[in-house]
């Protein structure tokens, strides 16, 4: 979707090249218009905004603002779209046009705020904390992640305010007039290209060591947007059965599941001395090993279906352990929040998470009621396969 995406834009703005023209601002006798007033009418259109959607592509590279692309030497090419429905969901989307496994999608609903980067594929819960996610994002995003945020959530972003401000001229960019407004943001030197109509903004410019990065946007304030259409990232795409992850963890799969035996911390725990979990005190059961923490996206997305089961299958011979190698301090608030009925451990130091090759996480372990691995899977995207594993063996 994004690649396609960045070819409209890429054509949009060479097919406008020829009429995007570069002039000084105001005509001949003309009253020169107020730089903090254009960029204070941009603040109060995003400001305004109830939806917001965009889609274009940011380029690296040296020399010139890139509206005239063949004076530039382009490096770098990251096409990225946005998503806003105020007061609901946030989302943004950056990929990597020169090498497209390797992305970045930042997912947030006022809550929490999920992190998903690819390429290697790790996933991030922030908690309510976009901002820092937000300044986290930046290195991947060329930094159009703290420009579109600023303008759309600047409670969050934490960006510094535009200072210095000065109109530079006038420019159309696809077609659109704009006004062409330098500045700082913080220390930082930064052109920013404002629809004259709509206040919206066209592209920015800015320093990125010895390069430029220039940033195209075709926005859209107001955009018919539900909040359905901002969807979660998608935490399973690259956790595909012939993914070098995958393969990995299938080699479990028929031998024997390496034991263990660690403290409980969350649900079971009993008495005054600590409870033990360990697979030999399970011989006979179906066990389902969880390796997961409170802080993965994904790993959420697993517990209503591990609540599920273990109310459903537990009768029939079904236990379920979550190893962590969290402190238990990080583990009840969440095992509290999210109900949890099923046995959480303490996997110290992540000696057992070693011993199950388990590299990503949530990973999900079926073994038999002998003690053989039946079954393994990588991320929140294949539960109902699991679940047909479990039917199975319970038999």
């Amino acid at each position: 979707m994004l690649r396609a995406c960045l070819i409209a834009v890429a054509i949009a703005g060479c097919g406008s090249s020829g009429s995007s023209g570069k002039r000084t601002a105001g005509g001949a006798g003309a009253k020169a218009p107020d730089a903090k007033a254009i960029v204070a009418a941009m603040t109060a259109a995003y400001a305004g905004a109830a939806t917001y959607t965009d889609s274009g592509y940011v380029t690296r590279g040296h020399g010139g603002d890139g509206e005239e692309e063949g004076e530039r030497r382009v490096v770098a090419t990251k096409s990225f779209e946005t998503a806003f429905v105020r007061g609901a969901r946030f989302r943004f989307e950056v990929r990597d046009e020169n090498e497209p496994v390797r992305g970045f999608v930042l997912w947030a609903d006022g809550t929490h705020t999920f992190s998903r980067w690819y390429g290697p594929s790790r996933t991030t819960d922030d908690g309510p904390a976009l901002g820092t996610a937000i300044a986290v994002a930046a290195k991947p995003s060329f930094g159009v992640l703290t420009t579109v945020a600023s303008l759309l959530r600047p409670d969050a972003a934490g960006a510094p305010a535009l200072t210095e401000l000065a109109v530079a001229g006038e420019e159309t960019i696809d077609d659109r007039p704009c006004w062409v407004v330098s500045g700082k943001r913080g220390a930082q030197p930064i052109k920013l290209w404002i629809d004259r109509a709509t206040h919206a903004l066209r592209q920015t410019s800015e320093p990125a060591g010895e390069e430029t990065d220039v940033a195209k946007f075709r926005p859209s304030l107001g955009a018919t947007l539900e909040v359905a259409q901002v969807p979660t990232p998608d935490f399973s795409d690259d956790y595909a059965e012939d993914s070098e992850l995958m393969k990995k963890v299938k080699k479990l799969v028929g031998a024997k599941a390496p034991a263990f035996d660690a403290e409980v911390v969350g649900t079971g725990a009993t008495g005054a001395s600590p409870a033990r979990a360990s697979l030999a005190a399970l011989a006979g059961k179906v066990v389902i090993v969880d390796f997961w923490a409170t802080w993965c996206g994904p790993c959420r997305e697993t517990v209503p279906r591990l609540n599920a089961w273990s109310k459903k299958f537990g009768d029939r011979g079904l236990r379920i352990v979550g190893l962590t190698s969290e402190d238990q301090d990080d583990v009840l608030p969440f095992a509290s929040e999210h109900g949890i009925a099923y046995t959480l451990a303490h996997d110290r130091d992540g000696a057992t998470a070693k011993e199950y090759t388990a590299t990503a996480i949530p990973m999900l372990v079926v073994v038999d009621r002998a003690g053989v691995v039946r079954y393994t899977t990588l991320g929140a995207g294949n539960l109902d396969a699991v679940e047909a594993v479990i039917e199975s063996l319970l038999k």
